[in-house]
């Protein structure tokens, strides 16, 4: 898109992406099958996040809103809850809310629209069947599918950030070393 929009953030879902404006609003391009470039008409979003077919908002109060496939109730966000992150799995979506906890909803064939009770975390990542957080202390917990080790996170290091794949996520430590986990077919 060179010449185009300018962005803060971009996205990518199964098979399309959106981006974040600088004033906030979004716009999506690629697939629209499931209706995934429909962004709703004068939203203003703080981040966004992509899943298989469909992509959520946060909006500046922390309220979020879903567009796109919606065959698992991925897109159906719980009433009256409000969240400071997102994360759009395959056809699962979880709210990290103001405390640290993870709130999910949508497909849970796997588990993983589980998460483990307890937990408190400072952010959360969404595969196909699976999800991640990093807990406060850095230590990454994943749930849900683990055909394919994906919920297998390796013991010792701590983590800075996390992004989850299809069946895979890696996370990177504070010295900068990636590390991944789970399906390593390819």
């Amino acid at each position: 898109m060179p010449g185009g929009p300018r962005f803060t953030e971009i996205t990518t879902g199964l098979r399309h992406a959106c981006g974040l404006q600088i004033d906030g609003s979004a716009i999506c391009w690629g697939d629209n099958t499931h209706r995934q470039r429909s962004v709703p008409s004068g939203s203003r979003f703080t981040a966004l996040s992509a899943g298989g077919d469909h992509t959520c908002g946060l909006e500046a109060g922390g309220t979020a809103i879903c567009w796109g496939e919606d065959n698992y109730g991925q897109t159906n966000v719980p009433l009256g809850k409000t969240f400071t992150a997102l994360a759009a799995g395959t056809g699962h979506t979880c709210g990290l809310r103001s405390d640290g906890t993870p709130l999910c909803w949508g497909w849970n064939a796997s588990g993983q629209g589980a998460p483990p009770s307890g937990l408190v975390l400072k952010s959360i990542v969404a595969g196909a069947r699976h999800t991640c957080g990093l807990e406060l202390d850095g230590t990454a917990v994943c749930w849900g599918a683990d055909a394919s080790g994906q919920r297998d996170v390796p013991a010792g290091p701590k983590f800075t950030g996390l992004v989850a794949g299809g069946n895979h996520t890696c996370g990177l430590e504070a010295g900068g070393t990636a590390i991944c986990w789970g399906d390593d077919q390819f």
